[in-house]
């Protein structure tokens, strides 16, 4: 949970300030490694380290990279995935609002406005009530009463036909993409991998503290690159794997677009 919070706090950060902060951290690292190394050792007692070290870091590098790579891989299908779900999920929502015919007197003629009505109503409860919660992987207790009403309102507003039945699939595709859009925590990666990734990066900081190269600079350069480049994709990792929170979270647009293309819809009709 601990590191879940670290996580989060990260992702909120703004990227302006994020990006070169984790920039400057690796080239600081990077010059407090060298300082320290030079202090205790010289390039002579160094040197030799190098072709050994090499290539373990090579390998240990090879392992890294494949770990991080499918983080990345699986973290931008599941954040493409929410954004499909939305559309997917809105999609549905437009199904049914066209869709919505009376076909009995039950509710005294008004039972197309009132279909229409609640489905209206669940898509702004979604944005409205439920969006702020999804940072947590949590439902709404409101969008939840909105969902019964759009599908009480569908129920008793038709008699058994075939329309009746494809409307029961488009409440049925709501309810799925519902539930996938508010698992997305729990389908993103998970602490143990980050144990890994956190891990790896900590070798990767303490590895150039083992060889040498006569050139401080050069040595420092390319540490504050390597460094620099792998914290840069940890960055991106944290923003893929929260994809309501932050710069890069995804919003409730599909949801108001819905909202605002009734709107024009229903005073078209009228």
């Amino acid at each position: 949970m601990m590191i879940e919070t670290v996580l989060t706090s990260i992702a909120r950060v703004p990227l302006s300030i994020a990006i070169p902060a984790v920039l400057c951290f690796a080239v600081i690292i990077s010059l407090i490694k060298n300082i320290i190394v030079r202090e205790l050792y010289t390039y002579q007692e160094l040197v030799g380290n190098n072709e050994i070290i090499g290539i373990k870091y090579g390998l240990f590098g090879e392992v890294f990279a494949v770990a991080l790579g499918l983080s990345l891989v699986g973290s931008y299908t599941l954040y493409m995935g929410v954004r499909e779900t939305s559309s997917f999920e809105v999609s549905a929502l437009k199904s049914l609002y066209y869709s919505a015919t009376e076909r009995d007197e039950t509710l005294g003629g008004k039972g197309t406005a009132i279909m229409r009505a609640t489905v209206v109503s669940y898509a702004k409860s979604v944005a409205e009530d439920e969006w702020k919660l999804l940072a947590n992987g949590q439902m709404s207790e409101k969008t939840t009463i909105r969902l019964t009403e759009m599908f009480d309102s569908f129920l008793k507003g038709n008699e058994p036909n075939i329309m009746n039945a494809a409307q029961l699939n488009f409440l049925g595709d709501v309810v799925k993409l519902r539930g996938l859009r508010t698992s997305t925590s729990t389908r993103t990666v998970t602490q143990v991998v980050w144990v890994v990734l956190v891990s790896g990066v900590t070798l990767i900081f303490l590895g150039p503290i083992f060889v040498a190269a006569q050139s401080s600079f050069v040595q420092v350069l390319m540490s504050s690159a390597l460094s620099g480049f792998i914290m840069l994709n940890l960055l991106a990792l944290v923003h893929l794997s929260h994809p309501f929170i932050g710069e890069l979270a995804i919003t409730a647009s599909p949801y108001l677009n819905f909202i605002e293309e009734m709107k024009m819809f229903s005073s078209i009709k009228n």
